[in-house]
């Protein structure tokens, strides 16, 4: 089942100079700089950005969205690609520089972060998080497919994780997740 989809944030470090997208773009273009990435959808925005302004940086690999946002905080990378959940808290408090979002609207609880279309780049990018099954317990695949959706249908889960990160439920029927 497909349970949910989250867009990503492009973040800097609170100590970087750029205070907007835009100067975050220069930035990069002409300074030697690191931007994190914690896996391949981090890293197909990262491809993009490259394309785009051929940048001057490198790209230290994480294994997790923990230790990513953790030394961007400690100021051990520059710039941040990743989930909007752990970033946003430390954006809202100043810990970093939140740039844009990649959805396609402004996220409500941060209505100051605009999103990369808003910004003149034709991207809109989300993850998404499913719950996958092997093979052999193909006979179980719609019942997890029914308990993923009775579990997001809960409305106290959507005030809880829709306006503060983005998150949407989506498909959670297994021929669609498959698909």
């Amino acid at each position: 089942a497909i349970g949910l989809k989250f867009p990503f944030l492009v973040a800097g470090s609170a100590k970087m100079v750029p205070d907007t997208y835009r100067e975050f773009v220069q930035y990069v273009k002409s300074n030697k700089v690191s931007i994190s990435s914690a896996g391949a959808p981090n890293d197909i925005i990262i491809d993009a950005f490259e394309e785009l302004y051929k940048p001057n940086w490198t790209r230290p690999m994480y294994k997790g969205g923990a230790p990513q946002i953790l030394d961007l905080l400690g100021g051990h990378t520059d710039f941040y690609v990743g989930i909007t959940i752990p970033a946003l808290q430390y954006a809202s408090e100043g810990k970093i520089k939140a740039y844009a979002v990649t959805s396609e609207r402004r996220l409500r609880a941060y209505p100051a972060v605009p999103t990369l279309k808003e910004l003149g780049v034709n991207r809109v990018d989300y993850g998404w998080a499913a719950v996958s099954l092997p093979v052999a317990a193909k006979d179980h695949a719609e019942w997890w497919g029914q308990m993923t959706k009775l579990t997001w249908d809960k409305k106290e889960l959507h005030a809880k994780y829709d306006q503060a990160a983005g998150i949407v439920g989506e498909d959670t029927d297994p021929v669609s997740a498959t698909r």
